[in-house]
């Protein structure tokens, strides 16, 4: 039996978290899994996906033949290869017209509470294409209990269609860490001694802004200055990413910020590591594998209480209003007291065991195996 995973829209780097909840569902599902499972890959993410299985194989798609459209492409191959079960796991159906059982995966609908982050295209793209594609699926694997619920209730879909699947934080969360990739990675970076970790793209939901007013809140009325480190592709040149550096400048808080960039997957467990804490201001989020990725480290949490953001954090964390700098100081003040701090930790741990890879693997598989059987 043979499912098709398609996987054309993914970008290394460039998509943020869904990247790595894609790459741990499919490497754990392939452990699994009984069906022969084949990922159609751009130029750009063929090499990135190195699964040593030999029930995995990977298609390499022409997205710059003109002359043969991508879904004539996908048609052929689910023809030529006998696909049983289509998986498009990046928001859309593609090809919309398949003609076999089909699974979508929609992370969240941002799109529909806070329209002004996207531009008119992207607005357009997303609200006819996601849209189409919650209706024509045969099932919708979401990624909360949040998102599960906001999909049924704006897309007025059946509850029995919509399957909410929890992720977890990538296999490199789990590894035994050493003092000397610690100090490493201390040194590359050039980290502060101490500071708060926000992993995040610079997207406009992700908030930056009030974080960094929160900086100049605590060094101007509370003459307290916090140093934050920034991982996540910069969106450099969009107005948001202008914002942020201008903010910087005007307010003169530069040297208490680093913008890292995109960094490799193995070295981020060394960034929670050295930190004092995660802060996660997030205005929407569809589940958020940071908040996991801190409880793995022993990281403690002060996050937004947005979204599904309460639900995934429990009571393992200080919440605060990510509308409100002041809530957000206050926060931060409190996490980097010792007992505040031990506390959050002890529950993250208790809260992180609610979250399994291959738990998620095999509840996906459990939804491929229904589709299949029952066509």
């Amino acid at each position: 039996m043979r499912i098709g995973i398609n996987l054309v829209q993914m970008w290394p780097g460039k998509i943020g978290g869904m990247e790595q909840y894609l790459r741990s569902l499919i490497e754990y599902a392939s452990r699994f899994s009984h069906y022969e499972i084949y990922l159609f890959l751009n130029e750009y993410s063929y090499n990135e996906f190195q699964l040593n299985n030999k029930y995995v194989k990977k298609i390499l798609m022409n997205l710059k033949e003109n002359r043969i459209s991508i879904d004539t492409q996908f048609h052929n191959w689910i023809s030529k290869l006998n696909i049983r079960l289509w998986f498009c796991p990046l928001f859309t159906l593609m090809p919309k017209n398949v003609n076999i059982p089909s699974v979508v995966l929609i992370p969240d609908i941002q799109h529909e509470f806070f329209p002004q982050f996207f531009s008119p295209e992207d607005l357009q793209w997303r609200k006819s294409n996601i849209r189409h594609a919650a209706k024509a699926a045969a099932v919708i694997l979401t990624i909360s209990n949040f998102s599960r619920n906001t999909i049924i209730e704006k897309y007025k879909i059946r509850e029995d269609k919509v399957v909410a699947i929890y992720g977890d934080a990538p296999k490199e969360f789990r590894s035994n860490n050493t003092e000397t990739v610690k100090a490493e990675v201390i040194k590359k970076y050039h980290l502060p001694r101490e500071y708060g970790l926000y992993p995040a793209n610079t997207w406009p939901h992700k908030n930056h802004l009030n974080l960094l007013k929160t900086l100049v809140m605590l060094r101007d009325q509370y003459n307290v200055k916090i140093n934050l480190v920034f991982t996540g592709y910069k969106q450099a040149h969009t107005k948001n990413y202008e914002e942020i550096q201008r903010f910087l400048l005007e307010k003169g808080v530069s040297s208490q910020v680093k913008f890292l960039g995109y960094v490799q997957q193995e070295e981020m467990p060394y960034l929670y590591l050295n930190s004092k804490f995660l802060v996660y201001p997030s205005l929407f989020e569809g589940f958020g594998i940071p908040l996991v990725e801190a409880m793995r480290t022993n990281t403690p949490i002060i996050c937004s209480n947005a979204a599904s953001i309460p639900e995934v954090v429990g009571d393992s964390a200080l919440i605060f209003n990510p509308h409100d700098p002041k809530d957000i100081a206050i926060k931060m003040l409190e996490v980097l007291k010792p007992e505040t701090s031990q506390t959050l930790i002890t529950k993250g741990k208790e809260q992180a065991k609610k979250f399994s890879w291959k738990k998620s693997a095999k509840e996906t598989l459990e939804v491929f195996r229904q589709l299949i059987e029952n066509k």
